[in-house]
């Protein structure tokens, strides 16, 4: 076996994130896959000569597949918490119209981590519809009426939601070719649309669960 004038080595590089980074790193990712630089620098010693490694002149990319990526994130429970920290309820132990609610959260959460974010508000119109079955009947004042009750005035917080998730594409039809038009002009769905929509859903969900 002929002799390997090479020295291998194997290190693992660790990097830290919290919450906050990993945010502005979905930002820069758009749904996409994730691309890392690494610049490397040393002594490279070869044949009895010693060279120089430059970082400026050596780096190395690698690739984090969207599909990799969005198990890692799985794993750390990114998303749990999204934004201004509201838990999202699982279907699991829930019944009925919430826990259909709930089944359409998690749907509007995992088009969210793919970076699609009309997706993300189209879905969850069907947990807005199911909350409003589980309401039926319950409340007849407007919400500008005094004498309203606190749940009252937050099932016409979920009748606006509802009014915004109408203007997405319905999630069980056909995506449309192009944005849907209003005067203004078509609608672009951003990121934080998505995360209003979501997190204003996982509380009125939260709210009717008693979840402390």
């Amino acid at each position: 076996m002929p002799h390997d004038p090479w020295m291998r080595a194997v290190d693992r590089l660790t990097l830290d994130l919290d919450h906050r980074q990993l945010d502005e790193i979905e930002k820069k990712r758009q749904g996409g896959p994730l691309f890392l630089w690494f610049a490397l620098g040393g002594l490279v010693y070869h044949e009895g000569k010693v060279a120089s490694l430059y970082p400026a002149n050596n780096q190395v990319t690698y690739e984090v597949s969207q599909s990799d990526w969005i198990k890692l994130l799985n794993q750390l429970e990114y998303g749990t918490y999204v934004t201004i920290e509201v838990p999202l309820e699982r279907p699991s132990g829930l019944t009925g119209e919430i826990q259909k609610a709930a089944q359409a959260l998690q749907e509007a959460v995992a088009a969210f981590r793919r970076g699609d974010y009309e997706e993300a508000v189209a879905d969850c119109r069907p947990g807005l519809d199911a909350l409003g079955l589980a309401d039926d009947g319950k409340f007849t004042l407007k919400p500008w009426d005094q004498t309203a009750s606190k749940d009252e005035r937050f099932y016409w917080m979920r009748r606006a939601l509802l009014s915004v998730t109408h203007l997405a594409h319905h999630p069980s039809g056909p995506r449309a070719v192009t944005s849907v038009s209003v005067p203004s002009g078509p609608i672009r769905w951003e990121r934080a649309d998505a995360e209003a929509a979501i997190a204003m859903l996982g509380t009125l969900i939260r709210q009717r669960t008693g979840s402390p």
